[in-house]
């Protein structure tokens, strides 16, 4: 059986798509004390000195369900502008509609996702679900996606 990093994002990157606003339903969830299951989200956790504990959770999603969010193509005349540069002198006047598509490159020991520019950062990663939701929130940072 393949190892969960394979199959779901990190638990650290879960919590920082949950700051960044990243949708809050998937097939797998991690629990803030690192176990990944699809869950009654009413469970309670019976703690130490037999306290009942309130869990937190926090999506864990599969590659699938990050690229189902992260938009096929971006405007990243922000970006270019953010630099200092010109945005006409980026793309041809040809091609005022033109903005960079989504793909991924499998490595011999990582995955990058990337965009077809320069002005937005590839992300890499030896999970492709942690590569795509480092791009996720790359993007929202940089207020290149809504929601």
């Amino acid at each position: 059986m393949k190892e969960l990093k394979y199959i779901v994002c990190s638990l650290e990157l879960a919590k920082e798509l949950k700051k960044n606003g990243y949708p809050q339903e998937s097939l797998f969830y991690w629990a803030d004390y690192g176990v990944v299951i699809h869950p009654d989200k009413d469970i309670r956790v019976l703690c130490e000195g037999g306290r009942i504990k309130n869990v937190e959770w926090f999506p864990a999603p599969t590659a699938t369900e990050l690229l189902n969010e992260l938009p096929s193509e971006v405007d990243d005349t922000k970006l270019i502008e953010k630099s200092g540069v010109p945005v006409e002198w980026n793309y041809p006047a040809s091609e005022p509609e033109y903005y960079p598509k989504l793909f991924i490159d499998k490595g011999e020991s990582d995955y990058s996702v990337c965009y077809s520019t320069p002005h937005i950062s590839n992300q890499q990663d030896e999970s492709l679900p942690n590569a795509l939701a480092k791009m996720y929130i790359y993007l929202k940072s940089e207020g290149l996606i809504d929601g």
